[in-house]
This record gives C-alpha cells, structure tokens and sequence, in this order.
C-alpha cells in the first residue's frame, strides 16, 4: 500500500506545476514521463542493488561518528 502512496503524491506533484503553469498548452509530457520513469528507476537502485544499499549504510554511519564527534567536542 505504501508504493501507491509514493505514485500518488508524485502524480500529485505533477498535477499540481500543470495547475500553476501560466502557459498548459506548451507543457510537453514527453521531459515529464521522462523524469517520473528516471525518477523511479532511482528509486529501484537506491533500494534494491545491494552494493548501493551498503555504499548509503556505509555514509550513513560515517555521519552519525561525525555527529556524535561534534556533539562531544572533539
């Protein structure tokens, strides 16, 4: 259920800048269908590649020595 709320609020987005555009009729759907599939291939990599998954886990507690470092002063 939680992967139809992601697509939700991305069309949401989408929805949304045509509804401010100033101009609709010059809006090209081909950049936007574009982004929303380069957009979700991102999504794929970032969560299910294992190498990547381990790079981000890897950073992630890089930033937390970092953070905690800080906090004590040194």
């Amino acid at each position: 259920m939680e992967i139809f709320r992601g697509i939700i609020g991305l069309l949401g987005f989408v929805f949304l800048a045509f509804l401010m555009s100033e101009n609709k009729r010059k809006v090209r759907v081909k950049p936007i269908i574009f982004g929303l599939i380069l957009q979700v291939a991102v999504a794929l990599l970032l969560s299910k590649v294992n190498a990547v998954v381990v790079f981000f886990e890897w950073v992630n507690k890089a930033v937390i020595a970092l953070s905690q470092a800080t906090i004590s002063g040194t």
